[in-house]
């Protein structure tokens, strides 16, 4: 039954008990008794420890149970103890709350219940993040530490015929900014190549924040961006169209020597900060009006775009201020994969710039 999804390769312990009650050729009573039982995927995707409870079913009859979960793992972020609690009748399952303890925060799920009747299994729920760290949450990911807080408002969440798919708009609070995707859809979610499609809207999120702990550099301000039509295959973007800018309004706007540097390398070859030389030497950051990349993905490719066009190529960097100060981008058609790489190597090697 799990042989080719995210469940079919499981390593478990423990102890479970079973009395199964069978009449006219159907089953019309379980119990089952959970001890200490574990499970873990082998791929380190997900896992479950500490189970304990006992489940007892009635095919015609509501049941209540309620399990104790000791802890666990998703993608490597732990999570704490908690109690689930059941109400069941036939295949149907309900619970009314459940709250997570996620790092050090707290995962609330409302009203989750299943059915399968008709069109197969099926379920749905809604519920939210209470803030998380961020220092803690991109250490468990194993990504460069970020700062600020997670906290997301989750809206109707359903599932069928092995989709599935959020019904309304998903919010997130990060880096003092907000996070919204909408047309969540997420197929195969327990199968080996899950698909996931979106759009996403990031508004004001704090460029200081982002930068902070980067060797790419640091740049205060706010940053809006757009990514429509994400399409993502096991987790590999394959498609979508995005852009970032800096964020309309009055704030401080400033951007590091270094930051200048490695902008100009996402440029590509023959990129470089318009500035004059006798003033690098001079001045270790810089004001800016405005900022602003685009990339539209498609077979690999990505068509790359600035705030505005100018006949040698884009502008990435719109100075603003003394020094002033110009980052082109010359590329338009620049391999997804030599795009990663690009980012790679500016936050992790001190690029130099080309200077006029």
């Amino acid at each position: 039954m799990l042989q080719g999804t995210a469940l079919g390769d499981l390593r478990t312990e423990g102890r479970a008990d079973v009395a199964v009650e069978v009449r006219d050729g159907r089953f019309t009573a379980v119990d089952l008794a959970l001890k200490s039982v574990a499970f873990e995927d082998k791929g380190r995707r997900f896992a479950v420890f500490g189970v304990d409870g006992n489940l007892p079913w009635r095919g015609d009859e509501l049941a209540s149970a309620r399990l104790r979960v000791k802890g666990g793992e998703v993608l490597h972020v732990p999570f704490g103890a908690f109690d689930l609690p059941l109400e069941m009748r036939g295949i149907r399952v309900r619970t009314h709350e459940v709250q997570i303890p996620v790092l050090d925060g707290r995962i609330t799920v409302t009203d989750f219940a299943t059915s399968g009747e008709g069109e197969g299994w099926r379920w749905r729920f809604q519920g939210g993040v209470t803030p998380v760290s961020m220092e803690q949450f991109t250490t468990a990911l194993g990504l460069p530490v970020m700062h600020g807080t997670l906290a997301a408002v989750i809206p109707a969440v359903s599932y069928q015929q092995s989709t599935l798919k959020v019904n309304g708009a998903l919010l997130f609070k990060v880096f003092d900014g907000a996070i919204v995707a909408q047309n969540l859809v997420l197929e195969t979610p327990f199968g080996k190549v899950p698909r996931l499609t979106a759009d996403v809207e990031m508004r004001s999120l704090d460029l200081d924040l982002l930068t902070r702990t980067f060797s790419f550099g640091n740049i205060t301000g706010r940053l809006d961006a757009t990514v429509k039509g994400l399409e993502l295959v096991n987790w590999t973007p394959v498609r979508f169209d995005a852009r970032v800018e800096s964020s309309a309004g009055e704030y401080p706007r400033r951007i590091s020597q270094a930051a200048v540097q490695n902008i100009s390398a996402l440029g590509g070859a023959g990129a470089g900060a318009a500035i004059q030389r006798s003033f690098l030497r001079f001045f270790k950051e810089f004001g800016y009006s405005a900022l602003g990349l685009s990339c539209k993905l498609e077979n690999g490719v990505c068509l790359m775009g600035g705030i505005e066009d100018v006949p040698q190529g884009y502008v990435i960097v719109k100075g603003g201020g003394i020094p002033a100060i110009r980052v082109l981008g010359y590329n338009r058609n620049v391999g997804w994969h030599e795009l990663i790489e690009r980012l790679k190597r500016v936050t992790q090697d001190n690029v130099t710039p080309i200077v006029k």
